[in-house]
């Protein structure tokens, strides 16, 4: 009996001693691969850059999808919603963030029924062109008088003048188009309908008084003023540009 204990106790040592061998070898293992990491970040820290570990591309689509196939196409859309979809099925990390996105159906209907109350139909802004003839008119009839106008002329004029400009901002915008590109006046009846919002103005003098007729087949060309300074109002800074009035197939100065 003594002996076998003695054999138990031997070969129980043995594993011990085996046992104590191999964790110490582990130990050391671990020891290395601690001190290879930290050799690794100290010279070569881009390898421990934050990089996705799981990507749908490889994972999903090409070790999975193009590998193995679906089912059944509808499958693909399970796949797909969760990246397209603009309302995910619920919220992470945290549960108040979802109890935050969560009302009760009376809230839905109460909040319905206020919406519906303060929505109000579009209406699109139209341009009043009456109006920026009023303005534009006297420009035009000093090109008829004497084929030029300098915008340098409405400097210095008083708030009213300039409150004029500043109702609707097609008024100033039209310096811009005529700048933008010189325009040849077409024939013009009442009735036309015209989208260029520098003949609609013209049309509209045109319709006003007859004398604007005789801006038909003439080109009109904006420029700037060499040497004029910039065109400052209360709530407005304009280019000091210079519209003149001409013949068609004339050369710009």
């Amino acid at each position: 009996m003594q002996e076998t204990d003695s054999g138990e106790w031997y070969a129980l040592q043995d594993k011990l001693e085996r046992t104590r061998v191999q964790h110490d070898k582990l130990a050391q293992v671990v020891l290395d691969n601690i001190a290879l990491e930290v050799e690794l970040r100290v010279r070569y820290p881009q390898l421990f850059w934050n990089r996705p570990s799981y990507s749908f591309r490889r994972n999903v689509w090409e070790e999975g999808i193009l590998k193995e196939g679906l089912a059944h196409p509808d499958q693909l859309s399970l796949f797909l919603e969760p990246l397209f979809s603009p309302e995910p099925p619920f919220l992470f990390p945290l549960d108040w963030g979802w109890a935050e996105q969560t009302e009760s159906v009376w809230e839905k209907e109460e909040r319905a029924e206020e919406t519906s109350v303060d929505i109000e139909a579009y209406v699109p802004r139209r341009i009043d062109f009456e109006q920026i003839a009023d303005v534009w008119q006297p420009i035009f009839l000093k090109l008829l008088e004497e084929g030029h106008f300098s915008l340098s002329e409405l400097a210095h004029i008083g708030p009213e003048e300039q409150q004029k400009w500043l109702l609707q901002k097609e008024t100033s915008d039209l310096w811009l188009m005529f700048f933008a590109s010189p325009i040849v006046v077409p024939p013009l009846t009442p009735e036309m309908a015209v989208t260029d919002d520098r003949l609609k103005l013209i049309q509209v003098l045109q319709n006003r008084e007859p004398r604007f007729l005789a801006l038909t087949g003439k080109r009109i060309r904006v420029q700037i003023e060499p040497g004029k300074p910039m065109i400052r109002w209360e709530k407005l800074a304009m280019t000091p540009f210079y519209i003149v009035l001409e013949e068609e197939g004339s050369s710009s100065d």
